[in-house]
């Protein structure tokens, strides 16, 4: 193949390509169009198959400003063929029959593309947190607020006949703009009202009874938090937001519940020194399924020399439950018999 010399080359003449060779040509570059298959268009291909018309790839598009203004000075404005309002029923091919996609609450709950778990995590979407929808992709996002059903069955049909792209790929806040920016405005006022019912309450009983928990510097766990008014002008004021967070899907190294005082457990090891098998706490008895540790908090010497030190573990029971267990005393060294208490529980 012989080579040319030209100034601007477009790879693949999908929509895209051709936009945007017509655009160069149009701006007075010299520009070559080149694609692997054996017709322009991309993945969009219309056919006639038993005198139905099928369309390949997507079938429907959303025409905004910048588009409409190309397509019209392309001459293609009157090629556009609006969507009827009264075709607004859409369908998704499942289980070997077309299904009728819902169109609102009650059309959730009957439909069969949705399994009884999927509508129950459906129904949770409100209690959602925000996510980074700047780096999800279309995928991730829906899944995230509505679960992987909602994504899997009705995102991806959707997005296959409007964009023809993998949604795994297209960007959220690209194909989703409309949902991530109502996450983004909905988290604000939630935060907005949080702020100000805590400014009411503590207006009305005054900033001692409605508070919250800080982290302080403290050598001893049941020593590292107090309470602090919870008003939005004192949050502020200390700079919230600067405390430390465990790593998204790293387990939290401490308890949401610390008890200001540890409760006494009766334990079972198979060593001294070992993590326990199982333990007795208000006449409960637990079996450890799982446990991470030891955590070692020695005792702050400038205050008592002679405290005994704490070795940590984090214990999960048979049933899921979750504890903060400690050890007291170093055995052989500052022990004889070891004492163990619990001093949280994680949520």
């Amino acid at each position: 193949m012989p080579e040319v010399e030209v100034e601007t080359a477009v790879v693949g003449a999908g929509a895209a390509g051709l936009a945007a060779a017509l655009e160069l040509r149009r701006a007075g570059v010299e520009v070559v169009l080149l694609e692997a298959g054996g017709r322009p268009g991309g993945v969009m291909q219309t056919e006639e198959i038993r005198g139905h018309r099928v369309e390949r790839g997507p079938n429907t598009c959303l025409v905004r400003a910048p588009a409409l203004a190309f397509l019209q000075a392309q001459g293609f404005e009157r090629e556009l063929v609006a969507a009827s309002p009264a075709r607004r029923l859409r369908f998704v091919f499942h289980e070997g029959r077309l299904e009728p996609v819902p169109m609102g609450p009650l059309g959730f709950v009957r439909s069969p593309l949705l399994t009884t778990r999927g509508k129950l995590r459906l129904l949770a979407e409100p209690w959602v947190q925000r996510g980074d929808a700047g780096t999800e992709s279309a995928q991730d996002f829906i899944a995230r607020r509505f679960g992987p059903e909602v994504a899997e069955k009705l995102l991806a049909p959707a997005l296959t006949g409007i964009y023809a792209g993998d949604e795994r790929e297209l960007g959220a806040r690209a194909v989703l703009g409309f949902a991530t920016e109502l996450e983004r405005t909905h988290e604000a006022e939630r935060a907005r009202a949080l702020a100000d019912l805590i400014d009411r309450l503590s207006a009305r009983l005054g900033q001692r009874a409605v508070t919250r928990r800080e982290l302080v510097e403290a050598h001893l766990p049941e020593q590292a938090e107090r309470a602090a008014p919870a008003t939005l002008g004192e949050a502020r004021r200390r700079g919230e937001g600067d405390e430390p967070v465990a790593p998204q899907g790293a387990p939290p190294a401490r308890p949401l519940r610390i008890f200001a005082r540890p409760e006494p457990i009766d334990a079972l090891s198979e060593v001294p020194d070992g993590p326990p098998l199982r333990f007795r706490w208000r006449r409960v008895l637990h079996d450890v399924a799982a446990i991470e540790g030891p955590e070692r908090i020695a005792a702050p010497w400038w205050r008592r020399p002679d405290a005994p030190t704490r070795d940590y573990f984090r214990a999960e029971d048979s049933h899921g439950r979750r504890f903060w267990l400690y050890r007291e005393g170093l055995w052989g060294r500052e022990t004889e018999r070891a004492k163990w208490f619990v001093h949280g529980v994680f949520g």
